[in-house]
């Protein structure tokens, strides 16, 4: 082995030590409070890229540094998750029997809607403008058979376009 290789070889052992430490102060740094946890995971994956490590080592070596670093801290995140999951839950009558041991409500119940608003009305049909001009246009062609015919392929629109029909006659 050259003297340039060995040395090469002992800085990226170097860079993997001084990228350890720095994710234990990383870690200090969020036990304190003095820094996000994300912000201080983001920051050391961007350095790992950076200083060619994850390309040396690999991702999931990178990862088990930072993990091992934030153990601590991603059992105390996960631990506060937990607890708010938790509360949450307790707090959402859906949800609740999965921490009082009762029977779980019905699914159409754990499935509803949590605001309590009720449920819009559907809007009444309205026969759109476009059908009343095509049966303008089919009336005028004076074919009683053909009219009929059509009316019978718009049953929901007949009763209201009947009585266009009819006071277009009466008038």
């Amino acid at each position: 082995m050259t003297a340039a290789v060995a040395v090469l070889a002992n800085r990226a052992a170097d860079r993997l030590e001084v990228f350890r430490e720095r994710c234990l102060a990383r870690a200090l740094l969020v036990r304190e409070g003095l820094q996000d946890f994300q912000e201080a995971v983001d920051g050391l994956q961007n350095a790992a890229v950076a200083y060619g490590l994850v390309g040396r080592f690999g991702q999931d070596e990178i990862q088990a540094i930072m993990a091992e670093a934030f153990d601590e801290e991603i059992s105390e995140l996960q631990s506060s998750v937990d607890d708010i999951v938790r509360r949450w839950e307790l707090a959402d009558p859906r949800d609740a029997w999965r921490h009082t041991g009762e029977t779980p409500p019905p699914a159409a119940f754990r499935n509803s809607d949590i605001s309590g608003a009720p449920a819009a009305k559907p809007k009444p049909y309205k026969t759109p403008q476009s059908t009343i001009d095509a049966f303008l246009w089919v009336a005028r062609q004076d074919d009683i058979a053909q009219l009929r015919e059509w009316l019978s392929d718009h049953p929901k629109d007949a009763p209201y376009l009947l009585t266009l029909l009819k006071g277009a006659v009466d008038a």
